[in-house]
């Protein structure tokens, strides 16, 4: 038998190969027509088309025999490419937002990263050697207090204290700046 408009349900009902030929041959730029009209992006136009066909070959069990082939394929490119252009701006959406926000407080954060580094350079400053050295060994360069303790021959109590007093000054100097923090990771929490 031969497939036509009118029976090609009858054979993509069947899960036949030559109604799959069918659509492609006879219905595929047609409806790359149909999604590139609302595109203008020819390659999205085309991936949207080959997506929907292989959707109703691989479901060709829910196709009623004698439905209109082409009028259910041509909603179905017109569904998924709305769906698609809805999709892909709420994407856009949030990443404009996000850029949106790193636009405007770019310059604000670099400014109060540079002060807070001002801020904790001079509470480095403050601290004795002693203790700007087992900081920066513990904190910087990732030493254990065993082995600072080894390494700059101290005993280990008194490493624990250097950073004890070390953590509470710098603390104390920083702590002003904890509330840009907080706002810089609420920010980017209500971007995603």
């Amino acid at each position: 038998m031969k497939i036509d408009k009118d029976n090609i349900g009858k054979h993509l009902k069947a899960g036949e190969d030559a109604a799959f030929q069918f659509i492609y041959e006879n219905y595929y730029s047609l409806l790359v027509d149909t999604s590139y009209r609302i595109l203008k992006d020819l390659a999205q136009a085309k991936d949207i088309v080959q997506n929907v066909i292989l959707t109703v070959w691989e479901n060709n069990e829910n196709v009623k025999e004698d439905q209109n082939i082409f009028f259910y394929l041509n909603r179905a490119v017109h569904n998924r490419t709305l769906k698609f252009i809805r999709d892909t701006g709420r994407k856009n959406k949030r990443k404009d937002r996000y850029l949106d926000t790193v636009d405007d407080n770019f310059q604000f954060d670099a400014m109060a990263e540079n002060e807070l580094l001002g801020v904790l350079n001079k509470a480095l400053s403050e601290l004795s050697e002693k203790q700007r050295d087992v900081f920066k060994m513990n904190r910087f360069e990732g030493y254990t207090y065993n082995e600072i303790a080894e390494h700059l021959d101290l005993p280990i109590k008194t490493v624990e204290y250097s950073m004890s007093v070390a953590i509470k000054k710098i603390y104390g100097a920083v702590k002003t700046y904890l509330h840009v923090i907080v706002i810089g990771l609420i920010n980017l929490f209500q971007i995603f």
